[in-house]
């Protein structure tokens, strides 16, 4: 079978759209197979945001990828621009580590993260666990959202086992840098009980800023920057002067902004941004905010001159 170059064009508008596209059956959101549900969960460790392609949804797709990467199964995994591999290749290149040094993640292999697990939260853990015929460890995973997620599990070998108050946790690598000084606690309120995880390593959470807020730091001439998301299309329409265009803005001075510094990102109407706010703060930026409404929103209530799309 040849691969038409309208497909191969698609195919390499998909790969070089993101750093990270992943050709799956399903999306991020909605995995319809267990491969691609697993390669999910490993990508979901290192970053919050990439590009997933349904390949269900294209059969042209589906059958020109394996062509193009000629590779015969789905899922297949990029990361800029280059093929990783399959399902087999990147759970391996995740228990081994290397897949690590494609997102800029240091995992420091000497840690033994100090974890606290309450009187309450242990008595909750052990009547969970006597529910089960065979009783597994207790996993904690930390995704790189910093979403907690407890789970009775088997042992992996990349897994280290951690003793708190007489119960035996699991913890992954990337979990584990994630993990130090966690407090597990269990709370029983009126209308519902459960665990309460606090992690001190969780990055502050993303503000919002509205438009009012945002001029007045423009007027005010605040130290702020702003980075305009949206495409090179949607900004050859309007754009605000202050703002700084992302997708030309160059990889190597984004490394060198401080983290403390104060970033708002903007795009049409406060979506997008968020997504890419968000994946900001979890590289560590501490002052992030999202302008709500985006710039239809300053359009409306700030500069009605400014072209509505």
């Amino acid at each position: 079978m040849s691969l038409s170059e309208k497909i191969k064009n698609q195919i390499k508008d998909y790969i070089n759209r993101e750093k990270v596209a992943l050709f799956m059956k399903g999306t991020q959101s909605n995995p319809k197979c267990s491969f691609s549900a697993n390669i999910v969960q490993i990508l979901n460790n290192f970053i919050t945001e990439y590009l997933s392609i349904d390949v269900l949804e294209n059969n042209k797709i589906r059958q020109g990828i394996k062509i193009y990467s000629n590779w015969p199964t789905i899922p297949q995994l990029y990361i800029d621009q280059k093929f990783i591999g399959g399902n087999d290749i990147v759970s391996q290149m995740y228990k081994n580590g290397e897949l690590s040094k494609y997102f800029d993640l240091k995992i420091n292999n000497n840690l033994i993260p100090k974890i606290q697990i309450s009187n309450l939260a242990q008595q909750a853990l052990k009547e969970a666990s006597a529910t089960y015929d065979n009783p597994k460890y207790l996993r904690l995973r930390i995704n790189a959202k910093f979403e907690h997620s407890l789970s009775f599990q088997n042992k992996n070998e990349e897994d280290i086992i951690i003793k708190s108050n007489n119960i035996n946790l699991i913890i992954d690598p990337i979990s584990k840098s994630r993990s130090n000084g966690i407090k597990i606690d269990y709370k029983k309120l009126k209308s519902t009980e459960g665990f309460k995880i606090e992690n001190p390593n969780s990055p502050p959470e993303i503000k919002k800023i509205n438009v009012f807020e945002l001029k007045k730091k423009f007027d005010n001439n605040e130290s702020i920057i702003v980075f305009d998301v949206r495409t090179k299309e949607e900004w050859d329409i309007t754009h605000l002067n202050n703002t700084l265009f992302f997708n030309d803005y160059p990889k190597n001075k984004l490394k060198q902004i401080d983290k403390s510094h104060p970033i708002a990102f903007l795009c049409h109407h406060g979506q997008r941004s968020k997504r890419i706010a968000e994946t900001f703060r979890t590289k560590g930026f501490t002052n992030i905010f999202n302008v709500i409404g985006g710039i239809s929103e300053w359009s409306s209530k700030i500069n009605n001159k400014i072209d509505k799309y």
